[in-house]
């Protein structure tokens, strides 16, 4: 099974993370995998697509989410705040 993670409309599609991942997936069709987020690009609030194509099958399953994380910060003040 192939897995890629595209942008929804504008973004950069370029960097590695961007690239297809492969994992096998059991006798009906189901697996497992995960996506590394990159802090340092630009998809912390982007739109996402991952797709996953069958390599034999050829099936194809889309969904779309968004990568909308919130932080922890430890400041000097020895409190935490979201951001």
């Amino acid at each position: 099974m192939s897995n890629i993670v595209l942008h929804v409309g504008a973004g950069n599609n370029e960097s590695w993370e961007h690239e297809p991942w492969y994992v096998i997936a059991d006798e009906h069709g189901g697996f497992v995998t995960s996506w590394f987020i990159p802090f340092d690009q630009d998809e912390l609030g982007a739109t996402l697509e991952l797709t996953a194509t069958g390599l034999i099958s050829g099936l194809r399953a889309t969904t779309i989410f968004t990568d909308n994380v919130r932080r922890i910060v430890h400041s000097a003040a020895n409190h935490f705040e979201r951001h």
